[in-house]
């Protein structure tokens, strides 16, 4: 098995377990809905879409959530009689983080609603582990306590939960702080149990270019962790800049049905330096003989890219509310008046995760008011975009920074083909009505808008007014 991303397009944030054949993925979605995408996969190479967890806004507020707030590293594992998974809604701004766990017997099925953990309980990147006597425990990052030495900005900590409840009944215990004095960010820790000893797997030194892999073990699940000599146990933080492949991390493990194990962790894909899909989901082998520290990827112990997948993903998603909330069932994107910076209602904006660096996103228009703003986009952040858009006879080709790279007068018409064509030497963008076309005098490079910071690149088509709606469909 080579090191491959498995989930192209923005898929951050994995986390697994495997059950009767089956292995159950689910990854982060920030700001986007449907909340939590859940897929099972026999091989590892197919993956089956299931209902996502939080498909709508019904049980969590979204309001306030940029495109990087809301839904952040989940943690999916079973218990013995049912599937366990939690995960936490995230306001940076006001620094409040809501952790919840969903419960399901049969994910084809469906999700709970989300239970709610108390807010003071930690931060992010919750993971439930039910230990060999059945107790129910949880484990989370946090601040460091104030009389803490080791210098690291986070620590991971966990609590017994009760198991018919899944509230707190003990603890916090805080169990590490990383593997390096000073370490950036632990987070997103994971717990095992196996040969007598309690395995802690976090990643620690940010999610950028320091990312990485760290071990630690106990024999007590509360601690102390001693951490593995060979730490980081996966890291391409001693990479040249310009390897394709970087920011390594956040992992999780798993053993299939033949005994084998499995790591999946995020990584980007970069040319020139440059992110477009962001952090994806990577699958690798494990060695890990009985009584030992394991190696991840024991061949070449980095992570190479191999072949390419679709371009875009074939479902949608929408900018803090499900796509089936702004679209009709005759593929009419009613308009909304909000600019994709008011975080505080959702725009009509809605998209498909971009997978490669070279694809093209093409769409037939058909706007019922004039005046009516729409188009397509390339959407990373609300402060990084590019968008062609359609305002009454002009078609503007501008970034979220205001610079216009190509402007042209479009004769009336009641229908336009748009079409966005990117690869790693920039963008094109094109149009034609049935009357005539033509390609726009401008190749707009990808560092004037290719920075997705959590999230990563979208293809969206977007209406924005006082009322009316745009009819599109695929060219």
């Amino acid at each position: 098995m080579n090191p491959q991303p498995t989930l192209r397009g923005f898929h951050p944030d994995p986390s697994w377990v495997h059950v009767n054949g089956w292995t159950y993925l689910v990854t982060s979605t920030f700001g986007w809905l449907p909340g939590l995408p859940v897929y099972r996969s026999r091989d590892l190479v197919q993956w089956e879409p299931l209902p996502p967890a939080i498909p709508d806004t019904r049980h969590l507020d979204y309001r306030g959530c940029g495109v990087d707030d809301g839904l952040y590293a989940p943690g999916i594992r079973h218990d013995g009689r049912r599937f366990l998974l939690a995960c936490t809604l995230v306001r940076r701004k006001e620094q409040r983080f809501q952790n919840f766990i969903c419960v399901s017997e049969n994910p084809a099925q469906g999700w709970s609603a989300p239970v709610m953990l108390p807010e003071d309980l930690g931060r992010i990147d919750p993971t439930p582990f039910t230990d060999a006597d059945g107790s129910l425990w949880i484990v989370l990052n946090d601040l460091p306590a104030a009389e803490h030495s080791h210098g690291a900005t986070r620590s991971i900590r966990s609590w017994r939960l009760n198991p018919e409840t899944l509230q707190p009944e003990e603890g916090p215990f805080v169990l590490w702080h990383g593997a390096m004095v000073g370490a950036a960010t632990p987070e997103a820790p994971r717990l095992f149990q196996r040969d007598g000893w309690y395995w802690l797997l976090i990643a620690e030194g940010g999610t950028g270019r320091n990312h990485a892999v760290t071990l630690a073990r106990s024999r007590s699940i509360t601690g102390p962790y001693e951490g593995c000599p060979a730490n980081p146990l996966l890291t391409h933080r001693h990479l040249d800049p310009t390897h394709p492949v970087q920011c390594v991390g956040h992992a999780d493990l798993m053993q299939d049905n033949d005994g084998q194990w499995l790591a999946c962790c995020l990584a980007e894909r970069r040319v020139n330096g440059l992110t477009l899909m962001g952090r994806e989901t990577w699958t690798l082998p494990v060695s890990w003989p009985p009584g030992q520290w394991p190696v991840f990827s024991p061949e070449s112990g980095a992570l190479r890219i191999h072949g390419e997948g679709a371009s875009l993903d074939s479902n949608w998603i929408g900018l803090r509310t499900p796509p089936e909330s702004l679209i009709s069932a005759k593929g009419v994107l009613a308009a909304r008046p909000h600019a994709w910076t008011d975080t505080q209602h959702a725009p009509a904006l809605m998209g498909r995760r971009i997978r490669e660096f070279t694809g093209s996103w093409s769409l037939i228009l058909r706007p019922d008011q004039k005046g009516l703003s729409c188009g397509l986009a390339i959407f990373c952040t609300e402060s990084a975009w590019l968008r062609l858009a359609w305002c009454g006879q002009e078609l503007i080709l501008e970034n979220a920074k205001g610079q216009v790279f190509a402007r042209e007068t479009i004769p009336d018409t009641d229908q336009l083909d748009l079409e966005l064509t990117w690869s790693p030497a920039g963008v094109r963008a094109s149009w034609s009505t049935p009357e005539e076309g033509r390609t726009l005098d401008a190749l707009v490079q990808l560092q004037e808008f290719a920075h997705p910071v959590f999230a990563g690149a979208t293809a969206c088509v977007w209406a924005q007014g006082e009322g009316g709606s745009l009819g599109f469909h695929p060219a």
